[in-house]
């Protein structure tokens, strides 16, 4: 009894400390790129960030308004740096960059402050979004507490 219980603790802490470790704060620099550079990236046909690429979260529609999120992936870390939210307006076809930083509360209140410049129905459209998008998760969330509580 004694052996597996340190097995099972000896795999519970390489699973927590390889996959679980918390990655490092999003710079200025990776936030500038989401709500600056990828712009300039499509319409000037440039390349890649180096060192960094964008996997696709989801792509949905709400109303009026549509809404891309990507991650935005450190290479050398495999890690997520940000989100990048491509929010764009069907009605008047304005798009908007936004990045979500992580762990880097200055550059979170410059997301929110871009946010308070919308308007409200494109405000509860995301919303609705990124409501169903986390309650998508609930089923993943449940697994991995069962696999714990293994």
């Amino acid at each position: 009894m004694k052996s597996k219980l340190t097995l099972l603790l000896i795999i519970l802490f390489t699973y927590l400390s390889t996959f679980c470790q918390k990655p490092a704060a999003t710079t200025e620099e990776e936030y500038n790129y989401c709500v600056r550079g990828y712009r300039t990236m499509l319409t000037e046909g440039l390349d890649m960030k180096k060192g960094y690429h964008f996997e696709s979260l989801f792509d949905k529609t709400e109303g009026n308004y549509s809404f891309d999120a990507k991650l935005f992936i450190r290479d050398d870390k495999k890690e997520v740096a940000a989100i990048l939210i491509v929010a764009k307006s069907n009605a008047w076809g304005n798009v908007y960059y936004h990045c979500i930083p992580h762990d880097n509360e200055r550059l979170l209140n410059a997301y929110w402050s871009d946010l308070a410049a919308w308007d409200r129905p494109m405000l509860f459209s995301f919303a609705k979004v990124m409501t169903s998008y986390h309650g998508s998760l609930i089923p993943a969330i449940n697994e991995m507490q069962k696999l714990l509580k293994k």
